[in-house]
């Protein structure tokens, strides 16, 4: 059977610390096929540089596991004469497969850890890793597996691809030692997406509520789950609708019987939502606005600018009712280019007392553009022209207001 042999300079993407560092990588191919006992390899101990007696070296290989690239222990190095040789011990597999390996060094030595791992009473194959060293095995069909750990009390942990199902458990390790450890694993707890996202504004009428889950739902989870789709605000009530589960059981709408209201707020919460294997599916709770497609109402009339003080800087305020509780206003100077920014007060009211910002130097011929931007998002703009005196000669404390445009 031809064999395929090459050296290989060390992948970018290989972990690196002080204590654990690849030194040598190369590629074998065994014409595609996997081999039944695993094929003699041996390097010059020249060509593992910085390696001491206390230390190990692991032979990994480069496999893809849950949609990334992991290192699978097959062997450790043992070194005789003036070469380390790949020994498969403690159940490592040897060198069965092509592909690229790696060895790797890791300081203070190695020990094992061998089990099997179970899920009700089942044995299934599952990604198990040791804490402390970058290494992941995926266990045989009935759960059986081999994995490569640091000495001293580790945690180990094992999860099922394409499933919530996980498990964890400590052991003691000691430097070329066996240790044998049973896995059990359970339904996790995984978070879903949701859109819109909490706080949004401007949200269409017709728009449904969509959630999205990295492990499947139950359909019969979704039967007993309590989801509320609520108006909040002036105008309460309990929205209509129906639920839409995909064939995958990663995607759930909730598609409401009717248009929502334009400039409603509402709020949307869901529990009791579960994968297969019973591990909760989380979905945090929302609160949304509609767009409102009515004109906003604004008094611009009532913003005034206070006269320069000592400093040359003016102040933006208005009473009560001038605009939408909530919004933002914004006051650029087109001379300087400076701009200030203040919060519309809960009454309507702009500035006063209590408030924050809304001032910036201008002169009394500078002409000021005042943005505001209320709760949908809807922003309109006026500029205040030049300062202007009452006919009895006294300085107004305002500039007078027109569209921007």
């Amino acid at each position: 059977m031809p064999i395929a042999f090459q050296s290989a300079v060390l992948s970018s993407f290989l972990p690196v610390t002080a204590d654990v560092s690849p030194l040598l990588e190369f590629s074998i191919d065994f014409s595609g096929r996997d081999l039944s006992i695993g094929a003699d390899l041996s390097v010059l101990a020249s060509q593992l540089p910085g390696v001491t007696g206390d230390d190990a070296l692991v032979i990994v290989r480069v496999d893809a596991m849950d949609g990334r690239s992991r290192l699978v222990p097959i062997a450790v190095g043992e070194r005789s004469g003036d070469r380390y040789y790949a020994r498969a011990t403690h159940g490592l597999a040897g060198l069965t497969r092509g592909g690229r390996h790696v060895w790797y060094r890791v300081a203070g030595g190695v020990g094992f850890v061998r089990g099997s791992v179970e899920a009700n009473g089942a044995g299934l194959a599952a990604i198990v890793e040791a804490a402390g060293l970058p290494f992941a095995v995926r266990g045989a069909t009935q759960g059986q597996y081999t994995a490569v750990s640091r000495p001293g009390t580790v945690s180990v942990r094992a999860r099922a691809e394409g499933t919530s199902l996980v498990g964890e458990q400590r052991v003691s390790v000691a430097v070329n030692i066996e240790s044998p450890l049973n896995l059990t694993l359970a339904g996790a707890v995984s978070t879903a997406a949701i859109t819109p996202a909490n706080g949004a504004i401007n949200i269409s009428i017709a728009s449904q509520i969509d959630v999205t889950a990295p492990v499947s739902i139950t359909a019969g989870s979704v039967a007993l789950a309590t989801i509320t789709f609520d108006r909040t605000g002036a105008q309460p009530g309990s929205v209509a609708h129906r639920v839409v589960l995909s064939g995958s059981g990663r995607s759930l709408a909730i598609v409401p019987q009717t248009r929502l209201a334009e400039g409603g707020t509402y709020a949307v919460t869901m529990s009791g939502l579960a994968d297969a294997v019973g591990g909760a599916v989380i979905v945090p709770p929302i609160t949304f606005t509609t767009a409102d497609s009515s004109a906003p109402v604004y008094h611009p009339e009532q913003l005034t600018f206070s006269f320069p003080n000592e400093e040359g800087r003016v102040t933006l305020t208005g009473p009560p009712g001038t605009l939408a509780p909530g919004s933002s206003v914004l006051v650029i100077n087109e001379s300087t280019g400076e701009v200030a920014t203040v919060a519309v007060n809960n009454d309507g009211s702009v500035g006063g007392p209590t408030a924050v910002g809304g001032d910036l130097v201008a002169l009394l011929s500078d002409r000021l553009i005042v943005t505001i931007t209320d709760l949908q998002g809807r922003t309109v703009s006026y500029s205040a022209l030049p300062y202007w005196e009452h006919a009895i000669g006294e300085p107004s404390f305002g500039g007078r207001f027109e569209d921007a445009d």
